[in-house]
């Protein structure tokens, strides 16, 4: 027994210092000039906050000009440590850039002349390909004012196939999960199309259950108390899931900003707290821009304000809700020659 105790504590040392390797990388865009632009990888150390700029690339002809008031969706794909970036100001077009390489390795251009981008979207490396709900109309029924449509992407060849409408007219965009293994893709939407609508009034969210292969909503269950910004990496074997969520104020009484870490029960659409976020830590914006280390013990977000020019980088110990980085990343907008000193951060991955 002792062997064993000891293997396996030589074992949890290995993953911990696996686990402790660990980085933040940043995916930036910012102007050299007024009229140009370029991106940037950015390591961040998750404890320190100190950061080093691995690379900087130019980003292909189709985004035109300064990068600075794009908002693409984003997903990541651990991996390969390639990041997708799906740009619907410009149709759908999908830049993918290399963690590892700071470079952008593919330019894909969607086919279908109606797909003008996902508003959420996950890889699968099975197919190379995206999945995610996208905005659509029909010319009637109850996708005539506008609705979703789950589809999926090719990130080789850029063809496109429509699974189903989702009859829903908004969603929860950069936050969703999905589940490889039942199939299923999970988000939150809201004003539901439906005759009978799963929430009393049409602005309440509900979580849906989307079969990932054929596109079918599985169903959708009223979700009121919490938002979910950012799903961990897997659930239980109950459907449960570690979350950053919007929710919990009658507990958590935060005056600025009502941010906790919960755990989300998938099929009952339920979620129990887990540490509220420290008070005397305030989340500026974007708090989709977001993702969890490999054990869940941390969890990074940040953004660029493009009004005031100053970015914001918080890495919470999600067991005590304490940020043990809050940094404006001092210097960095220096070291890249950024005009004006503004630079927005696009993704925020452990890797």
């Amino acid at each position: 027994m002792r062997s064993l105790v000891a293997v396996l504590g030589a074992l949890s040392l290995m993953a911990v210092a696996t686990l402790a390797a660990e980085s933040v990388y940043i995916t930036v865009a910012y102007c050299p000039t007024d009229f140009t632009g370029k991106g940037a990888i950015v390591k961040v150390d998750p404890t320190s906050g100190s950061w080093t700029v691995q690379g900087t690339f130019d980003w292909p002809e189709e985004i035109f000009g300064c990068p600075i008031e794009y908002d693409p969706t984003v997903t990541f794909d651990h991996s390969t440590g390639n990041i997708y970036l799906d740009f619907t100001d410009d149709f759908g077009l999908i830049i993918v850039v290399s963690l590892k390489t700071s470079k952008v390795i593919r330019v894909v251009q969607p086919k279908d002349p109606f797909f003008v981008g996902f508003v959420n979207m996950a890889f699968d490396s099975k197919s190379s390909s995206l999945i995610g709900l996208a905005p659509h109309v029909e010319e009637s029924g109850y996708c005539s004012d506008g609705c979703f449509q789950i589809g999926v992407l090719s990130t080789i060849t850029g063809g496109y196939l429509g699974l189903s409408d989702v009859p829903f007219k908004a969603m929860m965009d950069d936050s969703h999960y999905l589940d490889s293994t039942n199939n299923i893709f999970w988000v939150q939407g809201s004003y539901d199309l439906r005759p009978t609508r799963c929430g009393p009034s049409d602005s309440d969210l509900c979580l849906l259950a989307i079969d990932s292969k054929n596109g079918k909503l599985i169903n959708a269950t009223y979700s009121p108390d919490f938002t979910v910004y950012k799903y961990a990496h897997s659930t239980s074997a109950t459907g449960q899931i570690f979350s950053w969520v919007n929710g919990f104020d009658q507990v958590c009484k935060d005056p600025y900003n009502d941010f906790a870490f919960a755990t989300v029960t998938l099929p009952a659409a339920s979620a129990s707290l887990s540490q509220c976020i420290s008070h005397n830590t305030t989340v500026d914006m974007d708090e989709w821009i977001a993702s969890f280390n490999a054990d869940d013990s941390l969890m990074a977000t940040g953004s660029g304000n493009t009004e005031t020019g100053v970015p914001q980088l918080l890495v919470f110990n999600t067991t005590l809700g304490k940020a043990q980085v809050n940094s404006q990343l001092p210097g960095l907008a220096q070291a890249l020659k950024a005009a004006e000193g503004m630079f927005v951060i696009w993704s925020v991955d452990f890797f």
